[in-house]
């Protein structure tokens, strides 16, 4: 992403004329024009992220990671999440497979896209036992 570089640029180039400009007379007031920007730059530096969940991939990162679903039967899962997107039952598989959210990639300050290059999508797998009661939940990156 070059677009940080860019706006990085021509902050850099502000300062620099500010510094030789003669507009500004005051030394002081250069400086705390210099200490302004360059205090800004440090918060959105801080602030850039190259990815952004949506809420249902924090809701069912959450729901996986905290194992809230052990032994529930899949009535109960049901109530929970709703119903399934999709049910695998072939072979030894018997699992509930539900949307869980994405992932977008791009360039973000303070939570607002600036830009979004791709989606990556999110499947929360909810594995059975013999009896239907839940034993194990991940989510899977979806090709």
């Amino acid at each position: 992403m070059i677009l940080p570089y860019i706006i990085l640029g021509v902050l850099i180039s502000f300062i620099l004329w500010i510094i030789k400009t003669k507009l500004i007379k005051s030394k002081v007031i250069k400086i705390l024009i210099i200490l302004i920007i360059v205090f800004s730059i440090c918060i959105t530096i801080c602030n850039l992220k190259e990815e952004k969940p949506n809420e249902l991939y924090l809701e069912m990162k959450e729901v996986d990671e905290n194992q809230r679903l052990l032994g529930l039967s899949k009535e109960q899962v049901i109530v929970l999440l709703g119903e399934p997107t999709r049910k695998d039952n072939s072979g030894d598989e018997n699992r509930y497979i539900y949307s869980a959210g994405n992932i977008a990639k791009g360039l973000f300050i303070f939570n607002k896209s600036i830009f979004v290059d791709s989606y990556i999508n999110y499947e929360l797998y909810v594995n059975f036992d013999e009896s239907d009661k839940v034993v194990s939940t991940s989510i899977k990156y979806v090709p």
